[in-house]
C-alpha cells in the first residue's frame, strides 16, 4: 500500500495503460478535467480528473473517490484520505504491510 501525496477528497491516481484497459481512456466522460498537479520536485504534471467517479473496494471496505489519470505513472497509488476512508493502516510502507483500523492481521500489497 503506498501514498504518495495529499488531497482534499479521497482520490486514486491510476496509469494511462489501466485507464485503458478499464475503457476509461480514450473516450473520457463529458465533465472530466485536466488539472495541475506538482511533483515531489515541484514540477508541474497534467492529470485528467473525474471527480466522484469511482468506488474504491477492498474486501468488504468501500469508499466513493475521485480518480485521476497520470500519463508518467507506472502505479495505482491511494492518497492520504482515501486510506483513511478505507480504515487502512500502513505497518510498514517499505514492505508494504498494512492492516485494517479494526483488525489486528498484517497483509502484503499486491504487485
Amino acid at each position: 500500500m503506498k501514498s504518495g501525496y495529499e488531497t482534499e477528497k479521497p482520490e486514486v491516481s491510476v496509469p494511462l495503460s489501466v485507464a485503458k484497459d478499464l475503457d476509461i481512456y480514450p473516450d473520457l466522460p463529458a465533465d472530466y478535467k485536466v488539472v495541475e498537479y506538482r511533483s515531489v520536485g515541484g514540477k508541474p504534471f497534467k492529470v485528467f480528473l473525474l471527480q466522484d467517479f469511482v468506488e474504491v473496494r477492498v474486501e468488504d471496505k468501500v469508499a466513493l473517490a475521485d480518480l485521476i489519470i497520470v500519463e508518467e505513472e507506472g502505479e495505482v497509488l491511494f492518497n492520504d484520505k482515501l486510506i483513511d476512508a478505507l480504515n487502512i493502516v500502513i505497518e510498514s510502507a517499505g514492505k508494504g504491510l498494512w492492516r485494517f483500523r479494526e483488525e489486528e492481521r498484517i497483509r502484503e500489497s499486491v504487485a
